[in-house]
């Protein structure tokens, strides 16, 4: 029963929308449709199911906080 909550819950959140940047705009796209390369743009305490590499941050002196807790699991 854990198992079918978690893969439910990760369907959910795969299908939750993005932004992309696609030619010079941000547009949106499904977690699920995001390819090695795509830049995405996310806001504040927004939630991420995908491996990414920072690139910028709008806080004081670039700091940016990451939870780590869905991968503890």
């Amino acid at each position: 029963m854990e198992d079918l909550k978690r893969h439910r819950s990760d369907a959910k959140l795969n299908a939750s929308a993005v932004k992309v940047l696609i030619n010079r705009t941000f547009q949106k796209k499904a977690w699920k449709d995001l390819h090695v390369g795509d830049i995405v743009r996310l806001e504040n305490l927004e939630l991420c199911p995908a491996d990414i590499i920072i690139l910028s941050s709008s806080e004081p002196d670039a700091l940016c906080y990451i939870e780590t807790s869905n991968l503890d699991g």
